[in-house]
């Protein structure tokens, strides 16, 4: 009887804990590189959904350029960097919301040259994408 007034006790307290939204994990290949990216459902909030062909897109790619440009300002180690690519693809399990999924090459303070990958929402958002390390491809 303790035990199950406890847990009613216990149960307003938890419940914070229960409405924790995990991020939404995208993984995806661009030029034979599989990048890992985690979406705060926060940052999907205000995400417009496009459709192709028959709408315009919602962010330009200059846009999403001068989204990542800011965003590696911020960043003082890296001290310049150059477009590699960009791809264009749907966020999995979204139907109706994509993303841009752009790679880069930046030269890092010490003079390294490293791979840079970005996700870009359609709402400017941008996310760091991590490659995927080899030992558990």
């Amino acid at each position: 009887m303790k035990f199950r007034l406890l847990s009613l006790l216990l149960l307003p307290l938890s419940l914070p804990t229960l409405a924790y939204q995990f991020p939404l994990e995208i993984s995806e290949y661009i030029d034979d590189v599989k990048v890992d990216a985690f979406i705060n459902p926060q940052a999907l909030a205000n995400q417009p959904a496009w459709t192709p062909f028959q709408q315009p897109l919602p962010l330009k790619l200059d846009q999403v350029l001068a989204a990542i440009a800011d965003g590696m300002k911020k960043d003082p180690r890296i001290e310049r960097a150059r477009l590699v690519g960009v791809e264009l693809k749907p966020l999995p399990g979204r139907p109706g919301l994509w993303h841009y999924l752009v790679k880069m090459k930046g030269q890092m303070a010490d003079g390294s040259h490293k791979p840079l990958f970005f996700v870009v929402l359609f709402n400017g958002n941008v996310i760091a994408a991590i490659p995927e390390p080899e030992a558990i491809k």
